[in-house]
């Protein structure tokens, strides 16, 4: 089992296997270890569908050299990539088969350039994508030797724009099939989902994420792109495993009775935290839906847990809010063995949506002083060590504010905010409440903001229609926070609450 690691740069794209503690560059093409990233950015643009084929044939290619399928694949971008692109990157990740790919924005790579091509290599044959070989083709080739002397490349010459050079997987030293434009056989369709052909089957480990307190279920941690999102009808909702991408199908993860919601992601992306609303506890599973267990029964004196937020500075605590009859709501600081750390004292009847800030510190929710109202009112901040008194972020009536979500850098805090009776309307603000702009509108209803990883987009629920009226089910919208068109990820359900992204 070894992993893949594909540098994309804005001049040149290179990929590395990293097996036993040791990292070996592939080769890409026949005059370097790389290839030209004009291939499948043109301008600035992302083309998908050749970014799609030159990441499948790096992983085909991976695959023929080393005989086996890369256990995981990371894919590295450029840090100047902005979210449309991220996007493109995003959806040829899942048309390239390896949807679970992590990504991450890094500087450019250094071009490994070996030998230069003479002039006449410029005006070769144009290049084509070769399928990739059957696995028992693979082992028996490795068995005889035959593929050490062999070499596969991704491509064979310099992207010209103007000569409209494209790029495959090509095989050279023995003799093979190419396939050319013309032949509608070797035509890829951007429309189709191709199956995984890496991190199909998340390995489960033993390990505990990492700094928790008690051992948790993990596997492979969760790339940029993947997000989780409970879904159902009523009273009956599953977390769902989706792709911003938008052209794969949601996978369910839980299977726990009653409504399973309240998505929080570990620092590491490895293992996700839950509330079940039917036993009013919190449960814990890895990140590819295996060992889900009860983690934490509702401490003495709470009542039911309704919601949570967990540390990412601190992983053995979360805030939990307790809810009972007769009495004002509560938020505790508690560790993830149950063990109450302290109380914080929010002093108003009606408090929800607690998040803790991403440096651990602070605690944003909102509150109200008509403990039956409509959900919403004023959005506050509070210590999470209980040093200093609630800090007034807005002053709304009740039913207004609610959903506060902070941003990864923790410099600001999104929200939605009542228009109207059936309206909502998803805002942002600085962390200190100056700065209030809107940046989902609309005769709908827009609430629950979540955060990419990077801050540069925003992820909400609205029950909009193509007309930009309300419809009668739910989907999850994403749009830049500084501009830009929401888009609708076709999730659509009765019931869809808050999704976790980056944390929660």
């Amino acid at each position: 089992m070894y992993r893949l690691s594909i540098e994309i740069g804005t001049t040149f794209t290179s990929a590395r296997c990293e097996r036993a503690g040791e990292s070996e560059a592939l080769r890409l093409s026949s005059f370097a270890r790389d290839l030209p990233s004009a291939q499948f950015v043109t301008g600035g643009e992302v083309q998908l569908d050749s970014l799609a084929e030159t990441l499948r044939g790096i992983v085909d290619t991976a695959t023929e050299e080393l005989g086996e399928h890369p256990g995981s694949v990371e894919v590295t971008h450029p840090a100047s990539w902005e979210s449309g692109q991220l996007l493109l990157l995003w959806e040829a990740l899942v048309l390239a088969g390896i949807p679970d790919a992590a990504t991450r924005p890094v500087a450019d790579p250094e071009p490994t350039t070996e030998v230069q091509l003479s002039p006449a290599d410029y005006g070769e044959r144009r290049t084509a994508l070769v399928p990739a070989p059957a696995a028992a083709d693979v082992a028996a080739r490795t068995r005889t030797g035959w593929r050490r002397k062999r070499v596969w490349l991704v491509a064979t010459a310099l992207v010209s724009v103007a000569s409209g050079v494209t790029a495959g997987v090509i095989a050279t030293g023995a003799p093979q099939t190419v396939r050319t434009g013309e032949d509608p056989a070797s035509e890829s369709s951007s429309s189709a989902v191709r199956q995984p052909t890496a991190s199909a089957a998340p390995t489960t480990n033993a390990a505990p994420t990492s700094d928790a307190g008690v051992a948790l279920p993990t596997s492979n941690p969760l790339a940029a792109q993947q997000f989780i999102v409970p879904r159902g009808k009523d009273a009956a909702t599953q977390l769902s495993l989706a792709n911003v991408a938008g052209v794969i199908g949601p996978r369910s993860l839980s299977n726990a009775d009653g409504r399973n919601s309240w998505p929080m992601l570990s620092a590491d992306r490895r293992t996700i935290v839950y509330i079940n609303d039917v036993a009013g506890t919190i449960r814990a599973m890895a990140a590819d839906g295996s060992g889900d267990r009860r983690l934490i029964a509702s401490p003495e004196g709470c009542g039911q847990i309704t919601r949570a937020s967990w540390s990412p500075a601190d992983q053995s605590i979360m805030v939990v809010e307790c809810r009972a009859d007769g009495r004002r709501d509560r938020l505790l600081v508690i560790k993830l063995d149950g063990t109450v750390v302290r109380e914080l004292q929010a002093d108003q009847p009606r408090i929800e949506d607690p998040m803790i800030s991403p440096d651990g510190r602070t605690v944003a929710y909102w509150a109200a002083e008509a403990k039956d109202g409509p959900n919403g009112g004023s959005i506050y901040t509070l210590a999470l060590d209980g040093s200093s008194a609630p800090v007034q972020l807005t002053d709304r009536e009740a039913g207004s504010d609610a959903d506060p979500s902070w941003s990864p850098d923790g410099t600001m805090i999104a929200f939605r905010r009542r228009g109207s009776a059936d309206n909502f309307n998803v805002y942002v603000m600085r962390s200190d409440g100056s700065d209030v702009r809107p940046v989902a509108t609309g005769p709908a209803v827009e609430e629950k903001p979540a955060w990419s990883s990077d801050g540069s987009q925003i992820m909400i629920i609205s029950n909009r229609a193509e007309s930009g009226k309300s419809g009668e089910t739910y989907d999850v919208w994403v749009f830049d926070v500084n501009g830009g068109r929401p888009r609708p990820l076709g999730l659509s359900a009765n019931v869809v609450l808050t999704p976790v992204w980056s944390y929660r």
